[in-house]
């Protein structure tokens, strides 16, 4: 599927106003590509998008968008779904746990952030000079406990 078909451009479009734009400096994503009509070779660059729905979530919602419909009005002819994934951008990356903005995650993301705060401030309150030792001798420094918990 190339670049600039008919119906890629929509589908391009799409993916883009799909996902949200990283606002974070330096994310840029670069792409090497050739020119099929005269074999020089190009770089593409865009700003990365962060994608939060599956591919499927997306297509379903292209699918039923007033963009299709709209491009179906013009005279278009119909395409697969395969066809609308083919044409994600490179730019587009599915978001990752750090990324996610949902309830969930963000509760856990906060959850977690205030317990290896605490975790922290118990090291070295434990490390100090003259603390005394905990009882379990588990959590001493240099067990195998504190150096898989971080």
């Amino acid at each position: 599927l190339g670049y600039y078909t008919s119906n890629s451009v929509g589908c391009i479009d799409y993916w883009h106003k799909a996902t949200r734009l990283d606002t974070n400096v330096g994310k840029k994503r670069r792409n090497r590509e050739v020119n099929s009509a005269t074999g020089e070779v190009f770089y593409r660059e865009h700003w990365r998008h962060v994608q939060y729905d599956t591919d499927e979530q997306i297509a379903a919602d292209f699918f039923e968008s007033v963009d299709y419909a709209q491009y179906l009005a013009e005279g278009g002819p119909r395409f697969s779904k395969d066809i609308f994934l083919q044409s994600k951008c490179f730019c587009i990356v599915k978001s990752d746990f750090q990324e996610c903005a949902c309830p969930p995650c963000t509760l856990m993301r906060e959850t977690l952030r205030g317990w290896h705060a605490q975790r922290q401030k118990w090291y070295r309150e434990q490390d100090a000079q003259g603390a005394a030792a905990c009882s379990c001798g588990a959590c001493a420094k240099g067990s195998s406990y504190r150096a898989a918990s971080g």
